[in-house]
């Protein structure tokens, strides 16, 4: 397993030409008139596509005994200009990059949350060749300064982003950019190597993170405390040999209910409160909600 931070080598394959690759650049979507966030993330039936690829998204309003809410999950895609976070309005600054842009200046990219694994993939086989990933500006200010429920990170701490290729049910490869690690972090776009991936039907994202609270008394187990965020452009592949061999695209939101909230060090919550919330689903999932 490749283990890169900031320095990566973007590999160039010697057959391919610019009319092989099968691009993702998150241009020409749609987005709601004077939003900069596509759909602002909602309604976007399970997935997105861009280029020959599609993004699973599991955003979804849920409807409790305390209230509804969206709950951001999954891929969505932004072309926001802002570079900097604030908790006063995060509902917004969590779509922000630092560089104010996409990739080599363009206005889309994509925006991925949540603390499990999120795919991307395609309705043939592909060869993924390469991307370009950065830190989101709120996950960049949790780590850098801190906040109401992360730590500023030590020097030994890391969040990591693993991209492990999947075909069929087997797993092909797997890459992992620090994205912050020995009291630094990622503040601007960097290419990742994807080719060690093989050929793929499936391409999973997921992140971990040091800093980390144990609520296993409360029945949530380990709970990433960094903000789960990246951001993404420009994922380019080569055609692979075929038809792909299993596919999540028509996997849509499952429906899931509210069974509990808590506050940050446990206690049981009637509803959701000001500040952040951990709200556990029915699945026994896990999620951070602001409010």
């Amino acid at each position: 397993m490749k283990h890169l931070f900031f320095s990566v080598i973007l590999a160039t394959s010697l057959s391919a030409t610019a009319q092989d690759l099968l691009v993702a650049d998150f241009e020409n979507l749609p987005f709601a008139s004077e939003t900069t966030v596509g759909e602002d993330g909602t309604n976007l039936e399970g997935f997105f596509q861009s280029g020959p690829f599609y993004f699973i998204n599991m955003s979804q309003t849920v409807e409790s005994e305390w209230g509804s809410y969206f709950m951001m999950e999954g891929f969505c895609y932004s072309r926001s200009k802002a570079r900097t976070y604030s908790s006063a309005t995060y509902a917004v600054d969590q779509f922000n990059t630092l560089t104010g842009s996409g990739a080599s200046q363009s206005e889309g990219f994509g925006v991925c949350y949540g603390t499990g694994t999120y795919s991307l993939t395609a309705d043939a086989s592909f060869l993924p060749q390469t991307c370009f990933v950065t830190n989101n500006a709120y996950a960049f200010s949790s780590i850098t300064q801190g906040d109401a429920y992360a730590r500023q990170f030590l020097f030994d701490d890391e969040f990591v982003l693993t991209i492990t290729g999947i075909r069929g049910e087997e797993v092909t490869g797997s890459v992992e950019v620090c994205l912050a690690a020995q009291g630094a972090a990622v503040f601007q776009w960097i290419p990742v190597d994807l080719t060690t991936l093989g050929e793929c039907d499936e391409v999973q994202f997921s992140l971990s993170s040091t800093d980390v609270i144990d609520l296993s008394d409360y029945g949530m187990g380990i709970s990433m405390n960094t903000p789960a965020y990246f951001c993404i452009d420009n994922f380019t592949a080569l055609p692979g040999s075929g038809s792909a061999i299993a596919s999540p695209v028509h996997r849509l939101t499952p429906s899931r209910s509210v069974a509990e909230i808590r506050a940050l060090d446990g206690t049981l919550r009637p509803s959701l409160s000001p500040g952040v919330n951990l709200v556990r689903m029915s699945d026994g999932s896990v999620r951070k909600v602001h409010k």
